[in-house]
Parts: C-alpha cells; sequence; structure tokens
C-alpha cells in the first residue's frame, strides 16, 4: 500500500526496465557482485535525526484522535480539530485533502451559527481551492468570507482577494495583491496568523509578477514572503518551481540558478529541511541541463543523502529518481543500477523510520474511523428527520382529526341548540290555542248568558291582545313592559268573567326601567291563569290576586300571590278526568324555563308555595331571573 501512495511501485518497474534494457548491463550486473553507494553506507549507519519540515510529523494523528474523542459531544471541538487538520494538510501542499476538512468545519460552523470562525475557514476553503485552480468555488467563498466577517480587515483582505480572483488581467490582480500586503504591513499586530496572511498576499504578488515575467521583482517578493514564514513552503516552493522554468524558457539558467541559490540560503537559515531538499534536486536539474555534471551530481546526491539521512521516504524517491535520469543520460547506467539497487535494499529500514509515514497511517486509521462516525451521525439525522416527519404527519393528521371533531361537535351543538329553539317556539305556540280555547269558553258563557254586550267586548280586548302577543310570538325574550302589557289585558279579561270571584293589583318597584330590562315571552301568563281558574275560581268570597315585580339580591324577582283554595284543596277539587290528564300550561312552562335555561344559561328558577299555614290561604309563586338588559334578547333571538 504503502509503495502505491508514495509512487515507489512505478519506481520499481522503472528499475526492473533498466536491468532488462541491454544485455551487457544485465551480463555485468549477473557476474559482479553489487555492492552499494558509500554514502548510503554512511548514511544508513547514521543515527536517526528529526527533520524540520515546517509541520510536526506527528501532529496529523494527535489532531486527528483529538476529533475522534470530541465527535459527536463537542462540535466546537471538533471544528476546531478539522481547521487544524486541514492547516497542516495544507502545510504539507495537500489541497484536495485540506479542502475536505475546511468543509467538514465549515458545515459545522454553520449548524452552530459561529459567524466569525465560518469567515475565517471560508478564508482558508478559498485559498486551497486556489491553489487547485478552483476559481468559480475560491470566488464563491472569499465573498462568503467577506459577507460574514466583522473585523475591517479581514473583510477588506477577502473583498481584495475576491477582486483579484475576478479581475481580467495580471495586472489588475498585482494590484489587489500589493493592497493586501500594504494593509499587513501596516498592522499594527503583529501575531503569527497576520505574518501567515502577509506571507500569504506576497506569495500571490509574487505569482502575479512572475507571470508578467517581472522575474526580478517576483524574486524579491518571494524571498520576503519566505522570510515572513519560513513554516509554510508549500504554495512558495511551487511559486519557485514555476519560476524557474520561466527563467529556464527564456534560456536565462544563471538567473535561474541564483534564484535556487537564494532559496537554498533561505532553507539553510530556517533550518527547513523539505525546502533545502526540494532546491537541491532543482539545482542539480538546473546544472544537468546546463551539461555542469559535476555540480549536478553533487546536488543531486546531497539532496538524496539529505532524504535518506532523514528518513523522508517520498523526497529520497523523488531525488533517486533525478539521479537516475542523470546518471543513464551521461551514459553511466551501471552507477544508477547500483544506486536504486541500494534503495531498495535500505527501502524497508527507511520506511520503517519515516516518521511521516507513521503518523500518515496513523492518520488514515483514525480519518476511516471518523467517516464512519460521520457516516453513523448521518443516518441518526435521516432517522430523526424521518421520525420528525413522521411525526409531524401523525400532528397533523391528529391536527385535521380535531378540528373535524370540533366542527362536527359545532354543529351537532348549533343543530341541538336550533332544535331546543324550535321546540322552545313549538311550546309557546302551543299556548296561544290553549290561551284561544280557554277565552271562547268564556264567550261562549256570556253567549249563554245573552249578555251581548259584555261578549262584544270580551272579544275587542281579546283581538287585541291577541294582536300583541302574535306581534312577539317569535321571540323568546321581550321588554318586561311589553310583557306588561300582555299581562295587564289578560288580568282585564278574566276580570270581566270573574270580577265577583277577586280583584288583581300589579306592584313593579319604581326603579325598575320596564322597556330596558327584558323577560321571558309568555312564562308568567300560564302561573296567572292557574291562580285565576284553579285558586280563585272556587274561593268562597271575593279574593285578591297580586303581581309583583321587584329587585332583590341581584335578580329580578316575580311574585304571584294569591288567596284562594291552595294548591291541595285544589287537587282534592278536580274531577276523575281532570286528575287523568295533566295541566298543559304548568307542563309547557317548565319545559320552556327548562330550555331557556340550557340555551342562554339564565338560570331561571321558580318556586311554589302552599300557604297553609294557620291564618294564610292560598298559593305564592316567586319567579327569579337574571336581570337582562333588553340588548340580550337582540343577541339570542
Amino acid at each position: 500500500m504503502w509503495l502505491k501512495q508514495l509512487g515507489l511501485k512505478s519506481l520499481y518497474i522503472y528499475i526492473c526496465v533498466l536491468f532488462l534494457r541491454g544485455g551487457g548491463l544485465v551480463a555485468s550486473a549477473q557476474s559482479l557482485p553489487v555492492k552499494p553507494e558509500p554514502e548510503l553506507e554512511k548514511i544508513s549507519n547514521k543515527k536517526a535525526v528529526s527533520p524540520k519540515t515546517g509541520y510536526n510529523s506527528n501532529q496529523l494523528s494527535k489532531r486527528a484522535k483529538q476529533v475522534e474523542q470530541s465527535f459527536g459531544s463537542d462540535d466546537a471541538a471538533t471544528a476546531t480539530g478539522f481547521v487544524q487538520i486541514g492547516d497542516d494538510l495544507t502545510g504539507k501542499g495537500e489541497y484536495q485533502k485540506a479542502e475536505t476538512y475546511y468543509k467538514r468545519a465549515t458545515a459545522i460552523y454553520q449548524s452552530s451559527g459561529s459567524k466569525e470562525e465560518l469567515a475565517n475557514v471560508q478564508r482558508k476553503l478559498a485559498k486551497v481551492q486556489e491553489e487547485q485552480d478552483k476559481v468559480k468555488e475560491a470566488i464563491g467563498n472569499y465573498e462568503k468570507a467577506a459577507s460574514n466577517q466583522d473585523d475591517p480587515l479581514a473583510k477588506s483582505l477577502n473583498a481584495n482577494d475576491l477582486k483579484r480572483m475576478q479581475a481580467p488581467d495580471q495586472e489588475r490582480k498585482e494590484e489587489y495583491a500589493r493592497k493586501n500586503v500594504e494593509m499587513l504591513s501596516q498592522s499594527k499586530y503583529r501575531v503569527p496568523q497576520v505574518k501567515v496572511e502577509l506571507s500569504d498576499a506576497l506569495n500571490q504578488l509574487a505569482v502575479s509578477q512572475s507571470l508578467q515575467n517581472k522575474q526580478d521583482e517576483a524574486l524579491k517578493t518571494l524571498s520576503r514572503a519566505i522570510a515572513m514564514d519560513d513554516q509554510h513552503t508549500a504554495g512558495k516552493e511551487k511559486v519557485i518551481e514555476d519560476l524557474s522554468k520561466a527563467l529556464v524558457k527564456d534560456n536565462k539558467y544563471d538567473e535561474a540558478v541564483s534564484l535556487q541559490l537564494t532559496m537554498l540560503a533561505t532553507a539553510d537559515s530556517t533550518r527547513n529541511d523539505l525546502l533545502k531538499i526540494n532546491t537541491l534536486i532543482q539545482l542539480g536539474t538546473l546544472y544537468a541541463q546546463q551539461n555542469k555534471d559535476t555540480a549536478a551530481e553533487q546536488n543531486l546526491m546531497a539532496a538524496y543523502q539529505l532524504a535518506t539521512a532523514l528518513h523522508l521516504t517520498k523526497p529520497a524517491k523523488d531525488a533517486l529518481l533525478q539521479l537516475v535520469d542523470f546518471y543513464n543520460n551521461s551514459g553511466r547506467s551501471a552507477k544508477a543500477q547500483q544506486l536504486s539497487i541500494g534503495f531498495l535494499d535500505n527501502l524497508d529500514t527507511l520506511l520503517a523510520k519515516d516518521s511521516s509515514l507513521l503518523d500518515m497511517k496513523a492518520f488514515d486509521a483514525i480519518e476511516g474511523r471518523i467517516q464512519k462516525l460521520e457516516e453513523e451521525k448521518a443516518l441518526q439525522a435521516t432517522l430523526l428527520q424521518q421520525t420528525r416527519r413522521n411525526n409531524y404527519l401523525l400532528i397533523a393528521v391528529a391536527l385535521v382529526i380535531l378540528v373535524s371533531l370540533v366542527f362536527i361537535a359545532k354543529a351537532y351543538y348549533t343543530i341541538l341548540k336550533r332544535n331546543k329553539k324550535i321546540r322552545l317556539q313549538s311550546l309557546r305556540r302551543e299556548m296561544n290555542p290553549h290561551f284561544v280555547f280557554n277565552s271562547l269558553n268564556s264567550v261562549n258563557q256570556f253567549i249563554a248568558e245573552n249578555d251581548e254586550i259584555k261578549a262584544n267586548k270580551y272579544l275587542s280586548a281579546y283581538s287585541t291582545l291577541m294582536r300583541t302577543v302574535m306581534e312577539h310570538s317569535g321571540k323568546d325574550f321581550i321588554p318586561l313592559g311589553v310583557e306588561l302589557d300582555h299581562l295587564e289585558k289578560y288580568l282585564s279579561l278574566e276580570y270581566q268573567r270573574f270580577s265577583y270571584q277577586f280583584n288583581y293589583e300589579i306592584q313593579v318597584d319604581p326603579l325598575i326601567d320596564k322597556m330596558e330590562l327584558s323577560v321571558p315571552n309568555m312564562i308568567i301568563q300560564p302561573f296567572l291563569e292557574n291562580a285565576v281558574w284553579h285558586g280563585l275560581r272556587y274561593k268562597k268570597g271575593k279574593g285578591l290576586l297580586t303581581l309583583q315585580i321587584e329587585k332583590k339580591d341581584g335578580l329580578l324577582h316575580i311574585l304571584i300571590k294569591d288567596d284562594g283554595i291552595g294548591i291541595e284543596q285544589s287537587k282534592a277539587l278536580k274531577t276523575v278526568h281532570q286528575k287523568q290528564h295533566k295541566s298543559l300550561g304548568m307542563e309547557n312552562t317548565r319545559e320552556r324555563i327548562a330550555l331557556l335555561n340550557q340555551l342562554y344559561h339564565t338560570k331561571i328558577g321558580c318556586t311554589i308555595t302552599d300557604l297553609s299555614a294557620p291564618g294564610q290561604q292560598g298559593t305564592l309563586i316567586d319567579i327569579s331571573l337574571p336581570v337582562l338588559k333588553y340588548s340580550y334578547e337582540t343577541e339570542h333571538a
């Protein structure tokens, strides 16, 4: 697996081709014992040293372990870990992997609403996308970073980088890169992050200058960039390589060598071993192109020996390939073969001691576990979303059912209320025929007595009463004054027939506004009728019927009192036929009172007292009801 990752598999095949290239070479290889290069023998016996590579070789696996531990329990720590891993991968030049980790951090910061952290990681994401020539994506992230950033300096940096990416020519790009350099140079903060930003801005400026063939300016700018930040050289090495190629293309070999020697001095002064190895390889290649074989071999061998001594497998492989090509091109294939075999002989030891490979192996293992955790989290999120969707659906169905039940219940109670109103109107209208029949009996009696004058007078008063009663027959409540007018007319009719049996009085509290208050329609009349027909009618001598209306304890009391024979004597005088038929008027009235209470919550009460105590005779009826304004009727009629 490691051979494939490091490109060593291709190296192995390449070495095999060298052996099969010609019979003489093969013969010499078979007949002579092959010894490794003396330099390799010295190197293999050296004690391992820690290379200065611009990043901690054990840092990736440590950070990945921390992310694994915080994953799912501490999103802030997980996002921070992702950013740090992305930074380490960026320092190694692994921009594609770094982009993946920055995107993971971005997702967490977006969900948590951490605006400043989101802006910072979006800028990092834009930078690695720019390194991969993902122009559209980089422009989008620079724009988002500028929008989300509150710090004026950071906001301006992102805005200038956005304009630089969108600029149509290198001259404009150089202008915006220079603006960032100037702003960062003038910044009063000298924290590491500002230095890194300034180094990046100088690097971008060097790129624009190089693409405009301003090689001298680009070289100076690049030197400043490396001096400002000697730990993150991956992007600068690419610029150095491109700048060197441009100089070679123009046959400016001396300038290209001078550039590489400057970088070599920078690598020595900063003790950046990776930069030194890559620079030595570039120098060796340049000398080989100039046919300066001795200098070429010395630099390539120095790069190879340094990489091998530091147990850096990939840089050692790169240097070896350049050396093999150099020896083959210079006609020293046996030397190339000998060097290659020596590398393969020492490969196991090199791999075993390469801390960066061990770290990457541990990192890849932890990364695999993190990916599984992310997959599990995504699955849980999907299941949670599905559960929520199902819950919302159930809630929606329940709400629909509940609303339907409410409407059904409302419709049911509306129908029930309407039926009760219809029943109430029916009961009220039943009273009219009952009253008509009683009145016709009275007219019949006057006719039987040949008293036409009384009959005509009775009919005239009766028709007036019926007209007013019919006018209000469709209402459940009418003004107290209107009801008293009905009752006055009714009592006058009964008095015409039984004037020898009773007198009557209507007493109303003068504080009561008769037209302001409302009372149930045709509720009082049946009680007056009972008092006349079943109480006073059979009394020996002339009785008294009193209708009194008063306010008491917040209620309106309607008192009907007579000094007739009383309830018990009235029952005793009933015929067998009368006992078999209940009083229509009283049954009707009781049912109407019950319906009114159900429909309007009026709490109308009615108590009937038989005045049978010594010295008393007759019946007392007390109808109590709330004091209702006439507006109540208009609302419920």
